[in-house]
């Protein structure tokens, strides 16, 4: 088995901004691909997320990996939030260009594996990107979706004042409890989602998904209440519901990641991932 790691691709996304992907894939026999999608304050190279690539690349999956043009981060400094100014209009719209990009990137004769089979693609997200995996799976079509401690709404646990204070100052700050850097966060993100509500809320488009869905979620997480995995799971039944018990909001995950395996619970998260997208 070869595995084969490409970093770094270029690609232009929302209003042109260039970002970075990554390819993991075994070559030669023709695979299904994973667009993995990280989420808020986080970077393709965050954390597990590349260990998680390639053990989804050694069972079976070409995987893709990519920093969101407007995640803050740059070319130059992929893991560090440099460009605040791109952070501050990081909005849904942005995202979904951004993923559009991806999968345009995929279809085309750009992309550098010619393994892909080209008749199954999946969306895998955590948090904020399990979200945009159902919006995009809806809004872009797939084969399957997998969210991993997804909220069911965007703003949904975000308080009257505390909307009321940013429309009226514009801009609130959000703090990265990693490096203790505040982060500002243009009003202009809460009403590009509000203009776009009926297309952009995970609670209505799983509603829409007609493949098969799996929604992971920790019982203890204390980031996005596990309540949003049965909200999610209220809003379409048929989607395949997992409670991890004792898992946290990163599965035990955390940046940097100086493990040489995948650590419990992730790991069971990873493998309940691959062996239902492999059941599809």
């Amino acid at each position: 088995m070869q595995l084969i790691i490409d970093r770094n691709y270029l690609l232009r996304g929302a209003d042109n901004v260039p970002f970075l992907a990554d390819l993991f894939y075994v070559k030669g026999e023709k695979q299904p691909v994973i667009v993995f999608l990280h989420g808020f304050k986080a970077f393709k190279d965050w954390g597990p997320w590349q260990k998680v690539a390639r053990h989804f690349a050694e069972n079976g999956f070409i995987t893709v990996l990519f920093n969101f043009s407007h995640n803050g981060t740059s070319i130059d400094y992929p893991e560090s939030f440099v460009n605040k100014d791109l952070f501050s209009k990081w909005t849904i719209s942005r995202d979904l260009e951004d993923i559009k990009a991806v999968l345009n990137w995929i279809k085309s004769e750009d992309f550098p594996t010619k393994e892909f089979k080209g008749d199954k693609l999946f969306f895998v997200g955590h948090s904020r990107g399990g979200a945009l995996a159902i919006v995009a799976g809806a809004e872009f079509g797939c084969n399957g979706v997998v969210t991993w401690n997804a909220p069911a709404d965007f703003f949904s646990h975000w308080n009257k004042e505390l909307l009321g204070q940013w429309q009226k100052d514009g801009v609130i700050y959000i703090e990265n409890k990693r490096t203790g850097e505040k982060l500002p966060y243009s009003y202009e993100v809460y009403v590009d989602y509000k203009q776009n509500e009926e297309k952009y809320s995970p609670v209505k488009r799983i509603k829409d998904l007609s493949v098969p869905v799996l929604i992971v979620h920790g019982d203890q997480d204390e980031t996005v209440s596990v309540e949003n995995a049965y909200r999610l799971k209220e809003a379409n039944p048929s989607a395949n519901l997992e409670i991890i018990s004792g898992a946290t909001h990163t599965f035990g995950g955390k940046h940097p990641y100086e493990e040489s395996h995948l650590i419990e619970p992730l790991k069971t998260v990873v493998d309940k991932t691959i062996s239902f997208l492999k059941s599809i």
